[in-house]
């Protein structure tokens, strides 16, 4: 997974994660350390072959409170493996001050929708 992501507020982050096993794995998706489940804003999809399991976690609208570390750990009877990595959520705009005089400027990307990924 990267280690880094940016987001920008009201935006959709998605973050794809899969590994190959078998038995195949489970697979659970943690923020700052704690398991997280769907909720009208944070979907997670799990699709599984014969012996992949591929996983996405998507947050819609992200919101300032959406940063954190995310975890995607896979279990099966022989162990577990994990890939981690960070959403820093920022506003559209953004603030310098040079001396008494503060500039705004507006974070520019040409989409909103980021993704980031990881491979087990």
């Amino acid at each position: 997974m990267e280690k880094l992501q940016v987001g920008i507020t009201g935006n959709i982050i998605t973050i794809k994660c899969h590994a190959k096993g078998n038995p195949l794995p489970v697979a659970v998706w943690l923020k700052n350390g704690r398991k997280m489940n769907n909720t009208r804003r944070v979907k997670i999809l799990s699709v599984k072959t014969n012996i992949l399991h591929n996983t996405t976690l998507t947050i819609e609208k992200i919101e300032y409170r959406d940063s954190a570390n995310y975890t995607c750990e896979f279990i099966n009877a022989f162990g577990v493996a994990n890939s981690s990595g960070t959403l820093l959520v920022h506003g559209e705009f953004f603030h310098i001050q040079h001396g008494e005089i503060f500039h705004t400027y507006k974070f520019k990307y040409p989409f909103d929708h980021t993704e980031f990924g990881c491979d087990q």
